[in-house]
């Protein structure tokens, strides 16, 4: 009963975050920037993650944003299915255009081979968690995540340590002032790798 109610409430946390986002879309400009934002972070986070945050543009209502939208989404599930890189890439670009972005899309994947990599990759994720780009239980999820490509030591003392808190973290088990300790922690530790 007691993991019904964590993911419960991570699900319920997730979605009043994305609502919140969401909300400031009123016009074309407003949705092109928070698609450009997203956009951005291409190379540096997965595709998949970044596909998702945008899917929650179907939460809009505003009637002037609906074809902008309908648009956007149909490239969405396009990624969604495409499984060639060189073709996602091209929907990506397509993406780009349709809302202005002029950046370009280079890379469209993070490598996490190596430390370097990895600590770089937490990095740009915590600073874009403080910029609001993603959910609380999101990112400590994909903290915990970075296992899975790079072997994290616990000889790694502050890599490992800020792991670690991630581990506690992407299930809502910590009171919340225990919570902002253990961001305040991850956060310093950041600052460290």
């Amino acid at each position: 009963m007691k993991a019904y109610q964590s993911n419960d409430q991570i699900v319920k946390s997730n979605q009043t975050f994305w609502a919140a986002r969401i909300k400031d879309v009123s016009d074309t400009k407003s949705l092109n920037d928070f698609v450009a934002g997203y956009l951005s972070l291409l190379g540096e986070e997965y595709e998949d993650y970044i596909t998702n945050a945008l899917s929650h543009l179907d939460l809009i209502t505003e009637p002037v944003l609906e074809k902008a939208t309908k648009d956007i989404l149909t490239i969405l599930d396009n990624l969604k299915q495409e499984s060639s890189l060189e073709q996602r890439k091209k929907l990506w670009q397509k993406l780009a255009e349709l809302v202005n972005y002029s950046n370009g899309i280079v890379n469209t994947s993070p490598q996490l081979t190596d430390r370097e990599q990895a600590a770089k990759y937490i990095k740009t994720l915590l600073d874009n968690f403080q910029s609001g780009l993603w959910p609380e239980y999101d990112v400590a999820y994909r903290i915990v995540n970075v296992m899975a490509y790079y072997s994290i030591e616990p000889a790694d003392t502050r890599l490992y340590k800020l792991w670690d808190l991630a581990t506690e973290l992407e299930i809502p088990n910590l009171s919340e002032t225990d919570r902002k300790a253990s961001w305040q922690t991850i956060f310093s530790l950041a600052k460290q790798i």
